[in-house]
């Protein structure tokens, strides 16, 4: 199964995503995208597909995923029913790393919150149960004002790091990952340098990492 590339819009005015989903039954087939997600599963539950990951999910399912990562929540075959009336459902973040900005993140307030995003890159699960209190704030962000949404977010992932997390994907996937994207950044920067003297296409560099130009331009900006 190939994941599909998801493109997220910011609203105007927010530098993130903030928003709940809820519906008879998760929708979204298995997709990536750049931005970093923070999920909580507030109704429903299935099987959640991580990377080479499978495992049920059910409410108070919290997960946070680094960029790129496929991801995926299959609602029990139940939801698909006629005569089922459970609904499914979920409030979830989605924003880049940058967020924070270059010297904010390096802040010693902040260390917790940088070893977490950078953890992320197998995907964390929770391993304990959300607190109420974190679970309340979390489930209010998307209607909160701007700032009290980003300062929730702040906390909501501080909270994250100190309750411990357990990696989802295992560590061959990451490696099978880092290895791909190496080789196409690799051949790509080699193409580069060997031609500089000349104008360089962009459907020749995109041919060497083996994409269309649509897949190769957005895969080169999420390199930034």
């Amino acid at each position: 199964m190939i994941p599909s590339v998801e493109k997220i819009e910011k609203a105007k005015g927010s530098s993130f995503i903030a928003n709940r989903f809820s519906d008879k039954y998760f929708n979204r087939s298995w997709h990536f995208h750049p931005e970093i997600e923070l999920l909580l599963i507030t109704k429903g539950y299935g099987r959640r597909v991580v990377g080479d990951s499978t495992e049920p999910f059910e409410p108070g399912d919290f997960v946070l995923l680094a960029g790129n990562v496929p991801h995926a929540w299959f609602s029990d075959p139940v939801f698909f029913r006629d005569d089922y009336d459970g609904v499914c459902e979920s409030v979830y973040v989605q924003f880049k790393r940058d967020i924070f900005g270059t010297r904010f993140i390096q802040l010693p307030e902040m260390v917790g919150i940088q070893q977490l995003l950078s953890r992320a890159s197998r995907g964390l699960k929770c391993t304990l149960p959300v607190h109420n209190e974190i679970r309340r704030e979390f489930e209010a962000i998307p209607e909160m004002s701007p700032v009290n949404r980003l300062l929730s977010l702040i906390r909501v992932l501080d909270w994250f790091f100190r309750s411990g997390a357990e990696p989802i994907v295992s560590v061959e996937f990451e490696k099978a990952r880092f290895m791909s994207k190496s080789r196409r950044i690799s051949a790509v920067h080699d193409f580069v340098m060997n031609n500089y003297m000349r104008e360089i296409d962009l459907a020749d560099a995109a041919k060497l990492a083996g994409m269309n130009v649509t897949s190769f331009c957005r895969f080169f900006k999420a390199q930034k």
